[in-house]
Formats: C-alpha cells, sequence, structure tokens
C-alpha cells in the first residue's frame, strides 16, 4: 500500500472513527487482561474510635486522657492528636492500603487515604479538635497484597490512578 493511500484511509472520518474504537477497544481489553492475570489477596481491617473534645476554659482533671488503641480520648478544642497505624506484610511484598472513615468523627479525621508501600508502613490519623463534642466512628482498612508480578504491576497501577 502506497504512503498516499494509507493517508486517504486515515483522512476518511468512518475510518478514524473505527480506529478508535478498535484502540479503545484494545485498551479495554488489555486492562481486562491484566486484571485477570494478576493475582492479589485482599483483606480488611476496622478499628473503632472515639474523641471526646472539650473546650478550652473547661478544667481537665488529671491531665489529658490519650485513650487507648486508636481512640483519641479527651482533648482540648484547638489542639490535634496523632495516633499511628503500624502495617506489615513481610516478605518483599507489595501491598496497597485504602483507608476510609465512617461515623460523626470522620470529618475531624486527617490521614492519607491510599498508600503502597514494600514489606511495612506507618499511617498516621490526626484527629483536629476543632469543635467541642464527642465524635465516634470508624477507621476501615481495604487491604490488597500482590502475590504475582502481574498483581504487583496491578497495584502500581491502581495507585498511580488514585
Amino acid at each position: 500500500m502506497e504512503a498516499s493511500s494509507i493517508k486517504q484511509v486515515l483522512s476518511d472520518r468512518r475510518n478514524e472513527a473505527a480506529i478508535g474504537v478498535f484502540a479503545v477497544a484494545v485498551a479495554l481489553g488489555l486492562g481486562l487482561y491484566l486484571y485477570a492475570s494478576s493475582s492479589v489477596e485482599s483483606q480488611s481491617a476496622n478499628y473503632s474510635t472515639y474523641a471526646n473534645v472539650t473546650e478550652s476554659g473547661e478544667n481537665i482533671s488529671v491531665g489529658i486522657e490519650t485513650g487507648e488503641g486508636m481512640d483519641f480520648g479527651r482533648l482540648v478544642e484547638g489542639t490535634n492528636m496523632t495516633k499511628t497505624l503500624e502495617l506489615g506484610a513481610g516478605n518483599d511484598t507489595l501491598t496497597y492500603v485504602e483507608v476510609s472513615t465512617e461515623g460523626n468523627i470522620s470529618e475531624y479525621l486527617d490521614f492519607d487515604q491510599a498508600q503502597l508501600f514494600m514489606n511495612s508502613t506507618d499511617i498516621a490519623v490526626m484527629m483536629e479538635g476543632r469543635k467541642p463534642g464527642y465524635y465516634e466512628g470508624t477507621i476501615l482498612l481495604d487491604i490488597k497484597t500482590a502475590v504475582n508480578n502481574w498483581g504487583e504491576r496491578w497495584l502500581e497501577l491502581v495507585y498511580q490512578l488514585q
């Protein structure tokens, strides 16, 4: 086929649409193949949490209650407190974690919503004591661990698209 006849085929609007549809179909097919070939194990973890934010002028008896685990306990309005979740996958395993929250505490928590890590990582969750009140909820972790190289590539792609 000559260069001029290739230009004519490519310049025809119907052929442009057909080529576009074909390219989209190939891209979708490749994506589905990669997803099907990736071996990823999923698990989830949930942590109940609460915080009691008191007014700054209010007397607090015997210091500040810091709470246990992922509970923030009592803190004074205008202060922040950070708790850390330590995650470990081990064995040079690539892991992707998505963090979300539920409950009325959600708007006061600050954290990275997604992390991709090898072996282990720390996820800092900060409670912002912006307004007095009692807040509670759940910190939700959706954890995906790659089992093979395709799984690693898939997790890297998902993380990059965040």
